[in-house]
């Protein structure tokens, strides 16, 4: 009766060292998961950023060549019409 009792341990023992070793593999693979998704988070983060602050130089230089063009304008209408006033 033990040798057969031993062997049955024996078995549900290496089962549950069977099982130890497959959820520690699968959760090895989610932390490298996570460790990656993290790493993209990261870049996104940045690229999100750099969009914004791209986005803003572009606003200011466009607000700055519609204020050159006013004057521009403001000029050619005041030569077009003769309002230029002579020193």
């Amino acid at each position: 009766m033990n040798g057969s009792l031993l062997r049955l341990l024996s078995v549900k023992i290496n089962l549950l060292v069977y099982r130890l070793h497959k959820y520690e593999a699968v959760l090895a693979k989610a932390q490298t998961a996570s460790r990656r998704i993290q790493a993209q988070a990261r870049v996104a983060h940045h690229a999100a950023y750099e969009a914004r602050h791209t986005a803003r130089r572009i606003a200011i230089g466009a607000d700055e060549a519609r204020g050159q063009l006013a004057a521009v304008w403001l000029c050619l209408s005041a030569i077009l019409t003769g309002n230029v006033k002579e020193d």
